[in-house]
């Protein structure tokens, strides 16, 4: 089997009595082994992935050759999607993040324009617009017209709370106070009869839902039933091949897409190469695959790419017309409740989180609620064990020693030991637990090796090292050694890869 490329090469003169033009060649650039002779299946390309047609290929090649290894992990890796594509377009900072993000009248009349045109190849299509209500109104002349324009057409788009004044839920001090913000745009909402998208919101800078603060997740269930929403930072920013989704207190959290478009991106000139690098991005290039590869895609865009020079408008515009030229996938959108469901149907491995440790991420240290200071509570050594009758004597003689050792000035301060108990064992007569520092009524720390606790979050397994050592870990030149003790994690499968993914710099 061989793909072949046509040479439309036509002579510029032609002899007398010679044919208007030569006959067209083809030249093959793709071919297929299937390995009769030696029983290895091989895809062999004659030219580079540069050209966008033999990145889909490559794609196809990918999935025809491991068709026979279905224990991949994930095994719809390669594109065993169908045909059939969910595509949702989410609008944030509706009414401005900031001062120059509002949209003015005439780019509410191109919105609903471009949803008009954009329905006929996206079945059931409509914007989701994430309203900062505590900004409605506020700016230019221009501005408040165009927020009035925008509300007067509201009926025709779906809406979500992003925000009332578009601040993070780690800058609120209790629930109470975070619960009195969203309240706020509950109730702008409803005196607007707007159209709440059922169960979903999307977090400013997507704060607050990875690294998780398990108040958002909380309050946003109360006030909006929230049960679906979406980040771009699970587990990184950056392969975006590589985003992931998962479940948290029972909200589902779908990978969100870039397209290019952000909140700097108003004009041709602040897209990096202009419209040319905008055109090979879009038709063929790195946006296109991912409506490919992902049989779920979230788009996240901001109020102010539909403004300014509108280049929302053109990347979605030219994307679905090169899908519908080129391909023959075919576009839906549905309630993100039903998406996510599709989505964890196809990687139900994805429920199950993964914590990785956010010191080691700029961007997600930057939006975690402990910031800087959280990177020195996490435990920089483990204590394991295999159980028995003495299971507390070998770990309490560790701790014993490493409080006794030679330069140690401060005592450890261990997660799961055996609390004030005396060792009673032949030769351990007297020996006491309180020479550490030890949780009250705590023996074992089975954070990494049972599921219910690694689910509660990060900030609950900090929390419970800092309920009972909260003011020495926080006071500055007194930082005790911090130890989390178990005999769990020996014969546990989960505790090695979910210690090693959040201490990956601690000692066993």
């Amino acid at each position: 089997a061989a793909v072949m490329w046509r040479d439309r090469h036509v002579p510029v003169s032609l002899p007398a009595g010679a044919p208007s033009a030569e006959p067209e060649r083809y030249y093959t650039t793709v071919l297929v082994d299937k390995g009769l002779r030696d029983g290895v299946r091989r895809v062999m390309f004659g030219r580079g992935l540069f050209f966008w047609l033999h990145k889909l290929l490559f794609l196809d090649a990918m999935r025809y050759l491991t068709l026979r290894h279905r224990a991949h992990p994930r095994p719809h890796s390669f594109g065993d999607f169908g045909l059939q594509r969910h595509v949702t377009i989410d609008i944030d900072d509706v009414f401005g993040a900031v001062e120059t993000q509002h949209m003015h009248t005439s780019d509410v009349a191109a919105l609903l324009d471009l949803q008009s045109n954009l329905s006929k190849s996206i079945s059931n299509f409509k914007f989701q617009l994430g309203f900062v209500a505590g900004r409605y109104k506020q700016g230019s002349e221009d501005d408040v017209d165009g927020d009035g324009a925008l509300m007067a057409a509201s009926r025709h788009f779906l809406w979500f709370d992003h925000s009332y004044q578009h601040y993070e839920s780690r800058w609120f001090q209790t629930d109470a106070e975070l619960e009195a913000e969203m309240r706020k745009s509950e109730k702008f909402a409803k005196d607007r009869h707007l159209k709440i998208v059922e169960g979903y919101a999307v977090s400013p800078r997507h704060s607050g839902v990875y690294p998780v603060d398990p108040r958002l997740f909380r309050v946003w269930r109360k006030v909006w039933n929230v049960s679906v929403t979406t980040t771009e930072e699970y587990p990184h920013l950056k392969p975006a091949s590589q985003r992931r989704g998962f479940v948290f207190q029972n909200t589902r959290v779908v990978p969100r897409q870039t397209c290019g478009l952000f909140t700097t991106t108003n004009y041709w000139e602040s897209f990096p190469g202009g419209e040319k690098r905008l055109a090979t991005f879009v038709e063929g290039g790195e946006l296109f695959l991912t409506i490919l590869r992902n049989p779920v895609s979230f788009f996240m865009t901001h109020a102010n790419n539909y403004a300014n020079d509108r280049l929302a408008p053109v990347v979605f515009t030219r994307l679905v017309k090169f899908i519908e030229t080129w391909t023959n996938l075919r576009l839906r959108w549905d309630p993100p409740s039903q998406v996510a469901e599709k989505y964890f149907s196809l990687f139900p491995e994805d429920k199950r989180v993964a914590w990785e440790n956010p010191c080691s991420d700029e961007r997600h240290l930057a939006t975690w609620t402990r910031k800087e200071a959280g990177c020195l509570e996490f435990p920089s050594f483990l204590v394991i064990g295999g159980a028995g009758s003495a299971r507390p004597i070998g770990a309490l003689v560790v701790m014993v020693q490493f409080s006794e050792a030679p330069g140690v000035k401060e005592r450890p301060v261990f997660l799961g030991c055996p609390g004030n108990r005396t060792a009673s064992a032949p030769g351990f007569a007297g020996l006491h637990a309180p020479t550490v520092g030890c949780h009250r009524n705590q023996w074992d720390s089975t954070f990494f090796s049972s599921n219910v606790s690694y689910g509660k979050s990060i900030e609950w397994y900090l929390n419970r090292l800092s309920r009972d050592h909260g003011d020495r870990l926080r006071v500055s030149g007194s930082l005790p050694v911090i130890g989390d003790a178990s005999t769990s994690y020996f014969t546990s499968d989960l505790a090695p890869p979910r210690a090693s993914l959040l201490l990956p710099d601690a000692r066993v």
